[in-house]
C-alpha cells in the first residue's frame, strides 16, 4: 500500500507543536544567554558586576522550565531536584543583587 502524497501533506500540516517542543526552544534561547552573559563576565568581572544577577535569573528559568517540562512527564524526582535548583539560584541572585548595593 503506498501512501498518497496528499495524505502525508495533510498529515504535516495538521501537525501542532507541542509544548515539549516549546520548552525546547525556550531551553536553547535560555542557554545560548547564558554562555553570551557568561563570556562577558568572564571578560571583565568589575565591569560587569551586575550581569551575575542576570546569569542567575536566567539559570533559574531554565530550571523552571526544565522542571516543568518533567512534571509534565510524570517524572517527580527529577522535576522537584529542577525546582530546588531554581531555588538555589533565586538565593543567589538575592545575594549577588544585595552585594552590589
Amino acid at each position: 500500500m503506498a501512501v498518497r502524497h496528499d495524505s502525508l501533506s495533510k498529515n504535516i500540516r495538521r501537525r501542532k507543536v507541542s509544548s515539549s517542543g516549546i520548552y525546547d526552544v525556550i531551553n536553547v534561547i535560555l542557554g545560548v544567554l547564558i554562555i553570551l552573559v557568561g563570556i562577558l563576565l568572564f571578560i571583565s568581572r568589575e565591569k560587569f558586576q551586575q550581569m551575575f544577577a542576570v546569569e542567575f535569573i536566567l539559570a533559574m528559568g531554565m530550571n523552571i522550565c526544565l522542571g516543568i517540562k518533567r512534571l509534565a512527564r510524570r517524572e517527580v524526582l527529577k522535576s522537584v531536584a529542577l525546582f530546588i535548583a531554581a531555588a538555589f539560584f533565586l538565593l543567589m541572585t538575592v545575594i549577588s543583587i544585595a552585594a552590589l548595593l
